[in-house]
């Protein structure tokens, strides 16, 4: 085994694959395994055929928990692989796992770009046919048992079947047909339906809009202020809480601002209502769309009815605050500003706390002490050039508006992507899409499309990587960056007051093992580097805040200024460490040593074949721990990543094992992570993410 994974490290993905594919056809599972993990660990993110290869072995060694862990890698990856979706699946029902069963079954249903297998569209009816809007193409297929008829319409009246459109393919005692149809645009919005036997498929009606439906007619009354555009369908509460937070706001802007709300026949009457009552009150203008439109058809008509102005599209599930729309304003006005979005709670690259941890923030007195902290962000950091906006608040200008028009409904499909489409399009013509820093906005998030938006996603992002080839690069490398990081720690030292109670103190690596915890209100976390030390202070009570960073002596001043703040009684330090009264005596706090210990992790008791994880120890006296642990529990796996590459051929254990560098997935079931030392490297920040999603114990060894 050691000479094969030496001679893994100097192979090409190609070799790799092709190594896994023959043992797998030969039946060598083991050599199979090792191989495809190995093609995952050095190439999954340019290669992601290499994690359905490694669900594809799992499956054959009857590990189904493990495939379905790489089944999900593989289709979170944005292929539109039916076979993938189809194989997770089966894999979660076999397993019975419904919540997983189900999703991919709503994933399925919603993929219209692709259809099932043959057989699986036999043995499973209720998969019966999809239809959407994907490049200027209308895409669909229907699966038809004999005796039964399709339709497709579209108000438009524009010949919609021409030769060669429809692909038939007979199955038995059903008929496959697939759509492939050109679309034009139109200056006015057009629906369209596929039924069968009278019933709409899923996706079916749905309204296409082109950018040239945005375009004002000459009927509407010119405006020069901005107009924050609000669609309507559902949601009473959240959407009056929006619309009321936007008026209260109204008197603290300076900007000329009007409402335009736009009621796209929901379901909830009352809501029509009370939005009527607001218009005849004149306090926000209403229209209504001809019918149901959906998200990108509903603002693309919004638009229509806009003479002028920028315009500010807001979700009606978001919460403002105080001069929002001055703040967004003072960004646009630069001569090379397409977009403008603001920060925010599930925003996307937007979001705070961070990209991974998207907030949850409901009340106004938590918006309301977001925004006061991002308003007093230091003028450098109030605005940060972003690769797409995020369309909860995003603010269009009018030289973008002017030069673009609407959103593309001709190229992606039911309301997911259209933003991003639109600041792509900017890019190409010269206009930037900026981050507001100095801007929150509280938005509920997730709750239009559910697991649908995976498919959705799927197969809009599929259109839009490619038009845009190297957007999905430049996405992926800004959330890589992350250059927002700094904005969002300075966020949270303006939202963090009055947390009271105790600071309680470890060594830097056990930020990784101490997660949120209801009876310790605040922690920090020392690194001692030579002559200076990093501090990471976490606050866990309240809202959500992003990690905060101080580098001492520099920042010694900004650290006590928090800390006096903070109103904390006391430093607790837990182990012993040489850095604890200096600590104490730079945040002018009393000490307290904790009387608890560090867990070893050699007197926990650990069943039988257990498997552990490791994360790797960088120095000498870190290794020699790890191979004592490892030695006083023989019956324990223990798997370190980077083995070979940190510490080659040094002697070790037997019962430690090289594992591939795969932080996202879980092949081996782990039922234990622990952390072996205090070291400061990026690759923590990733493991500790795995670690959430997994929800492993974590344990500091030593």
């Amino acid at each position: 085994m050691d000479g094969a994974l030496t001679r893994c490290d100097t192979l090409g993905a190609n070799v790799l694959a092709r190594l896994a594919i023959d043992a797998l056809e030969q039946g060598r599972i083991k050599d199979a395994r090792l191989f495809s993990l190995y093609f995952a660990s050095r190439f999954g993110s340019r290669h992601v055929e290499a994690y359905a290869l490694c669900a594809n072995v799992f499956s054959r060694d009857g590990n189904l928990k493990a495939a379905l862990h790489f089944w999900d890698a593989a289709s979170k990856r944005g292929h539109v692989n039916m076979g993938w979706f189809e194989a997770a699946l089966k894999c979660a029902t076999s397993l019975g796992d419904k919540k997983s069963a189900d999703l991919y079954c709503c994933v399925i249903k919603n993929l219209f770009l692709t259809h099932p297998s043959l057989p699986y569209l036999t043995d499973n009816p209720i998969f019966s046919g999809c239809f959407g809007v994907h490049a200027g193409h209308l895409r669909a297929w229907v699966w038809l048992r004999d005796g039964s008829n399709f339709s497709i319409s579209a108000s438009a009246g524009s010949p919609l079947l021409p030769p060669g459109a429809v692909k038939k393919t007979r199955s038995g005692s059903h008929l496959l047909c697939e759509f492939d149809v050109p679309l034009s645009a139109h200056k006015s919005p057009y629906f369209l339906s596929v039924t069968v036997d009278g019933k709409h498929i899923y996706g079916s009606p749905l309204t296409c809009s082109s950018t040239e439906a945005a375009q004002p007619s000459g009927r509407v009354q010119k405006y020069g202020g901005v107009t924050i555009i609000v669609p309507c369908y559902d949601g009473y509460c959240e959407t009056l809480s929006c619309i009321g937070t936007v008026l209260a706001s109204l008197k603290k802007n300076a900007v000329r601002t009007r409402i335009l709300v736009m009621w796209d026949h929901g379901p909830d009457v009352r809501l029509y209502a009370a939005l009527q009552r607001l218009a005849n009150r004149k306090k926000i203008l209403l229209e209504s769309t001809p019918a149901n439109m959906g998200f990108l058809g509903c603002v693309n008509y919004a638009l229509s009815h806009v003479g002028g102005g920028d315009v500010i599209l807001l979700n009606a599930d978001t919460l403002v605050h105080g001069s929002w729309v001055d703040r967004m304003a003072s960004v646009a006005k630069n001569p090379d500003v397409g977009t403008v979005t603001a920060m925010g709670s599930d925003a996307e690259l937007c979001s705070f706390p961070s990209v991974y941890n998207r907030g949850s923030v409901s009340k106004l007195s938590e918006v309301a002490l977001l925004d006061a902290s991002c308003a007093s962000l230091p003028l450098d950091m109030r605005t940060m050039q972003i690769p797409v906006g995020v369309g909860f608040c995003m603010y269009l200008t009018r030289r973008a508006l002017d030069t673009l028009g609407g959103l593309d409904g001709l190229r992606v499909c039911r309301g997911y992507g259209e933003e991003s489409d639109f600041c792509l399009r900017c890019a190409e013509v010269g206009l930037k899409n900026f981050a507001a820093c100095n801007v929150y906005v509280a938005h509920i998030g997730g709750r239009s499309f559910g697991a649908a938006k995976r498919a959705l996603a799927a197969q809009n992002n599929k259109a839009l990587f490619a038009r845009y080839p190297d957007y999905d690069a430049a996405y992926e490398s800004f959330l890589h960056e992350d250059p927002l990081r700094v904005v969002r720690d300075h966020i949270s030292r303006g939202a963090c007051r009055n947390v009271g109670g105790r600071l309680h103190a470890y060594s830097w690596g056990e930020q990784y093992v101490r997660t949120k915890n209801n009876q310790v209100g605040a922690a920090c976390f020392v690194l001692p580097c030579g002559g200076v030390t990093k501090i990471l202070l976490r606050v866990y009570q309240g809202i959500d805040l992003a990690d905060m960073v101080f580098i001492l002596p520099g920042e010694s001043v900004e650290l006590c200024t928090l800390i006096a703040g903070c109103a904390f009684t006391h430093l607790v330090v837990h182990g012993e460490h040489r850095w604890a009264s200096k600590l104490a005596e730079a945040m002018k706090l009393p000490l307290m040593q904790s009387d608890d210990s560090v867990v070893e992790l050699a007197l926990l008791s650990f069943a039988p074949e257990t498997n552990v994880l490791l994360l790797p120890p960088v120095t000498v006296s870190g290794w020699q721990r790890c191979c004592r642990f490892a030695r006083t529990a023989p019956e324990v796996s223990f798997f370190i990543p980077y083995l070979r590459r940190i510490w080659g051929s040094a002697p070790h254990s037997e019962n430690i094992f090289p594992l591939a560098e795969l932080p996202d997935l879980n092949p081996f079931s782990f039922s234990l992570a622990a952390i072996t030392e205090d070291i400061e490297t990026e690759s923590f920040e990733r493991w500790i993410e795995w670690f959430d999603d997994h929800g492993l114990q974590q344990l500091p060894i030593g």
